[in-house]
């Protein structure tokens, strides 16, 4: 699907830090075109281009929930879009989950699991793993993070809780760790005790950090684990 005649605009899209992020996207959730057309067309390709690079989790969201929006709230938005220099995106979470978008039918698929980690209370803090999508984007929107728009494909991942609220998450491959935060993919120390019911949660599996553990940039990582290259 052409968006732009604008070879400047294609070569700028084409250096962006999230070109693979929204190919990875666009694959797994075409529906998201019918927003990136309407948007290029009443602002243009380089307001589209802004908006990735600069609110991309805010995009995802709204432009999933913009494909279900009934003909006339979708001319509203493009009307705010219009009279707006800003991104709006507070509408959809203050007034279309209140019955302003189509009815859908919500499913969940099951995430992978590692073979040898159960769950486990280490100093206060349960370690278990994230089984549904729907769980991953429940967890996501709670920690503010990129398991909002998680997938089936990708490695298992060990949800943490104190008092029975998500404080971290950690990404497993085998006995390695890819990645682990804490809300808003800040440090595990951010959390007060955490970062010792991590080392012992580690060492009660055999868990180490990997090579690559947070060395790669996230982007070319995702698009290199959803096996798209």
């Amino acid at each position: 699907m052409k968006l732009s005649d604008d070879v400047n605009w294609f070569c700028s899209f084409l250096n962006s830090q999230k070109r693979y992020l929204l190919l990875s996207l666009l694959k797994r959730r075409p529906v998201i075109m019918e927003f990136i057309k309407d948007y290029i067309k009443e602002k243009n390709e380089y307001s589209f281009l802004q908006l990735i690079t600069k609110r991309y989790d805010n995009f995802v969201n709204y432009a999933v929930d913009y494909s279900t929006l009934s003909p006339d709230l979708k001319i509203t938005e493009q009307n705010n879009w219009k009279s707006s220099k800003k991104f709006i995106h507070s509408v959809f979470s203050s007034q279309s989950r209140g019955g302003f978008t189509k009815d859908i039918t919500g499913f969940s698929l099951p995430l992978k699991k590692s073979e040898f980690i159960e769950s486990n209370t280490f100093n206060g803090f349960y370690f278990s793993h994230i089984t549904s999508l729907n769980e991953a984007h429940r967890i996501g929107v709670a920690m503010n993070n990129c398991l909002v728009d998680w997938s089936p494909s990708y490695n298992p991942v060990i949800a943490v809780k104190a008092n029975g609220a998500s404080v971290a998450a950690i990404e497993v491959f085998g006995h390695e760790i890819e990645q682990a935060h804490s809300i808003s993919n800040g440090s595990i120390s951010d959390i007060e005790g955490l970062e010792e019911a991590y080392k012992k949660w580690k060492s009660h599996y055999g868990l180490q950090e990997g090579d690559d553990y947070l060395d790669e940039p996230e982007i070319e990582y995702m698009w290199r684990r959803n096996n798209y290259v």
